[in-house]
């Protein structure tokens, strides 16, 4: 027989132990195996299980979504104490894209507490850092320790693997007007588009842009469409970043018009006002929200002595608020099914 291949072997017998709950195989080639019912009735190729969140699909939104029966505020405490409370905000926040706690602690690296609630023990390092202070600086040109306005955007486009859960704890929010955060659901804005325009929707998910950002000892670069689609043709991904958008159009240059009539043609639609949400965050407010779903961005304010904006940010992956609700799906199947055979 060949190096690497498969050696065929037949069943020579096969019984029921254990009432049932075990069956015992004994293989032509005199290996024997032992394996539970239940597994294997959970793994019948087209007939399995299902994936215990499968029945949770991206609910598209526009700008009243946070006045919707899908959305509500919780409480910093009552997620980080009770599982049935996580698991209804990672439900939303899979769901919508977006979910806010309130009330958090406004001490530094609470989002490190957060983190550890739900299985890992730091959020991810970036260029900025683990945790990055966002907040005013008098002499900073970079718009985002500015009190200028801030486009809508998403973050980490330089990054070839953008992080996809990210989080805003707001520590210190300006007063009278300004500040407001502006958020779009991209995977509506990108349906829309898709009917509306499917032309310029079909040259968005096929050039791509280049984003970089060179910083102290790093120099990132990462090319990707700005909308990017998976293999079922469902969009999966938006990236969208002025701020960090190269010069550089590795296209035809015949191409070149086509692309940037499109880019601004879907960026008009994320800034219609049925697609815009405006919410002020409070000092204590933890926004958390799908970074390759979620576009981003502020309302400038007047810049005065006194005045002060401050978010503490950070990143992870998103399969950690999959992976959670998956962990706690399951604790509530279990438990379900031990009180029904009580």
């Amino acid at each position: 027989m060949a190096k690497g291949e498969i050696k065929r072997t037949e069943v020579k017998n096969a019984s029921l132990l254990d009432n049932g709950q075990l069956l015992s195989v004994e293989w032509a080639d005199s290996h024997h195996g032992i394996f539970p019912t239940d597994w294997l009735r959970g793994h019948r190729f087209d007939q399995s299980q299902p994936d215990p969140i499968e029945g949770n699909r991206p609910h598209l939104w526009g700008h009243d979504v946070m006045s919707t029966p899908h959305f509500r505020m919780f409480e910093f405490d009552e997620v980080m104490e009770s599982d049935d409370a996580l698991y209804d905000w990672l439900k939303m926040l899979f769901n919508l894209g977006i979910a806010v706690l309130k009330n958090a602690p406004i001490e530094q690296c609470q989002q490190y507490s957060l983190q550890k609630r739900l299985g890992y023990d730091s959020p991810a390092p970036s260029s900025s850092g683990i945790l990055n202070q966002a907040k005013l600086h008098m002499k900073s040109y970079h718009p985002v320790y500015t009190a200028a306005s801030l486009q809508l955007h998403n973050d980490l486009s330089y990054y070839t693997q953008a992080k996809g859960f990210q989080l805003f704890h707001c520590k210190q929010q300006v007063t009278g007007g300004g500040g407001d955060s502006l958020l779009a659901d991209g995977f509506k804005v990108a349906e829309d588009f898709r009917c509306q325009n499917p032309e310029s929707f079909r040259i968005l998910t096929r050039i791509p842009w280049e984003y970089k950002l060179a910083i102290d000892k790093n120099y990132h670069v990462a090319r990707r469409e700005v909308i990017r689609l998976d293999t079922d043709e469902e969009v999966c991904q938006i990236t969208i970043n002025d701020i960090c958008r190269a010069a550089m159009l590795r296209i035809p240059l015949q191409d070149v018009k086509k692309a940037y009539v499109a880019l601004k043609e879907f960026t008009n639609m994320l800034y219609h006002p049925d697609n815009l949400v405006r919410y002020k965050l409070e000092a204590g407010d933890i926004l958390a929200f799908h970074n390759h779903r979620i576009l981003h961005g502020r309302l400038g304010f007047s810049m005065k002595a006194d005045t002060q904006r401050h978010l503490e940010t950070c990143y992870s992956d998103w399969e950690i608020v999959s992976g959670r609700m998956r962990n706690l799906k399951k604790q509530r199947l279990r438990k379900s099914q031990g009180e029904n055979q009580k």
